[in-house]
């Protein structure tokens, strides 16, 4: 996971960032010196900037503190002339690393080049801002935002979050604009299975990434094991374009159906620890739990123990929790 604080010193605004890794894993550094562009190759931490005065500041700092900042507002060819005079610290931990940094804010618009040019941002003139995060390994990259751009990539200005000191405020919003991000929004607010199958077919239909329509169909695919049509989530499964992700629901769907004995013989010899980092853990519970109830204990604590080591959601960490108290309270 990611968090962040933000505070205004001054005319400065301050971030504090915290990113979280697996115990043990450092994060993928690829620049140590300011102005390295071989950062987009690594693991960073990115702020988009829109202010009242000037759309738009990216500034990109790596796990060593290197940072490129970018006018993006500028011509093409000029991008990398600004200077944001950003400080920056960074902290690399076991399990985690941080970066804090304090971004001078002037009203000067007489020299471009540099710093953030705008005013303390309010309710009634908020700037437009968000806070990114990349994470790239040789199995996976993995790209995650405080406002959900909807896309693969940060630049999408449209979708950056009001930023602005003062209590909690609803902005006015054009309701006709629809993307990806929330037409899955919208389907959580579904409850019963025969809305939610229709609803997420029609939103792998629109023009979206290989993982948003594996997200899609996968949740498709789930929602026909809900409705007990298992031919219709084996036939949805077969289309999800991302193999990791297509064999998770392949085994989900046969576990729903008490063909335990059947996910074990057709994935037993699935390297799971080759796939994507970001779906290791549901790779991992689902198989985890098929040996379970295969009566395989031995297998059932190895897989289920490693799902433990890459699950994120609640949820998902507390199945793998109480198939390992099964195992411990069988012996």
């Amino acid at each position: 996971g990611t968090s962040f604080k933000t505070g205004w010193q001054g005319n400065s605004l301050c971030i504090a960032i915290r990113c979280e890794e697996r115990r043990g894993e450092k994060p993928n550094n690829t620049a140590t010196r300011n102005g390295d562009q071989a950062l987009w190759y690594g693991d960073a931490v990115e702020i988009e900037i829109a202010t009242e005065s000037h759309s738009y500041y990216s500034i990109a700092v790596s796990p060593s503190g290197a940072v490129v900042d970018l006018d993006r507002g500028a011509p093409r060819s000029q991008w990398f002339s600004w200077d944001a005079k950003a400080e920056v610290a960074t902290h690399i931990g076991d399990d985690h690393w941080t970066v804090e940094i304090r971004i001078p804010v002037t009203q000067d618009e007489n020299d471009p080049l540099h710093q953030v040019i705008g005013r303390k941002p309010t309710q009634s003139l908020p700037w437009h801002m968000n806070l990114c995060r990349q994470r790239i390994r040789e199995d996976g990259t993995e790209l995650s935002a405080l406002s959900p751009t909807g896309t693969n990539n940060f630049h999408e200005t449209m979708k950056f979050a009001h930023f602005y000191a003062g209590r909690s405020h609803n902005f006015d919003n054009d309701a006709n604009v629809k993307d990806f991000v929330i037409g899955l929004r919208e389907v959580g607010k579904l409850r019963q299975p025969a809305e939610v199958l229709p609803a997420l077919l029609a939103l792998a239909e629109g023009k979206i990434t290989d993982y948003q329509k594996a997200v899609a169909l996968e949740q498709a695919a789930a929602a026909a094991v809900a409705l007990k049509d298992f031919a219709q989530a084996d036939a949805l499964a077969a289309r999800i374009p991302i193999p990791a992700v297509q064999k998770t629901a392949q085994m989900q769907n046969l576990l729903a159906q008490a063909k335990a004995p059947q996910v074990v013989v057709q994935f037993a010899e699935e390297d799971i620890a080759k796939w994507p980092f970001w779906k290791r853990g549901d790779g991992y519970l689902v198989r985890g739990r098929s040996y379970l109830m295969a009566k395989n204990t031995k297998q059932a604590g190895s897989d289920l123990t490693h799902a433990l080591e890459w699950l994120a959601d609640d949820s998902s960490r507390k199945a793998a929790q109480r198939g390992l108290q099964s195992l411990q309270s069988a012996k």
